[in-house]
């Protein structure tokens, strides 16, 4: 049997390793949680810049669409771009008819002078 005295210095010895043991496996939970955490941090963040991906490669808009609004927009946008084709054409009809009656007006001034 031990002397009487060294019971205490054992059990502060027991008490360190045991404390060792628990901070080790509190480190190691800790550890994992936040690896699980940054894991699931990261998938989060892929799938946003897949989404963003998506958008840009279809050519869309930068900001998600409602999925109700998705296909309100394209019949506007086809008669837009109509009405922008017919005011081109318009345009260089009345240009033309410019051109011509300035050459009419400098062809008649030169006959006058």
């Amino acid at each position: 049997m031990k002397p009487a005295w060294k019971w205490p210095v054992i059990f502060v010895a027991v008490r360190r390793v045991r404390g060792d043991l628990l901070l080790g496996a509190l480190c190691r939970q800790a550890t994992t949680r936040s690896k699980q955490h940054a894991t699931e941090a990261i998938q989060k963040h892929n799938e946003h810049i897949e989404v963003c991906n998506r958008v840009i490669e279809s050519a869309d808009s930068g900001r998600p669409i409602p999925a109700g609004l998705q296909e309100d927009w394209r019949p506007e946008m086809e008669r837009l771009r109509n009405e922008l084709a017919e005011q081109v054409s318009a345009n260089a009809r009345v240009s033309a008819e410019l051109a011509q009656k300035t050459q009419m007006v400098t062809s008649l001034s030169s006959r006058v002078d």
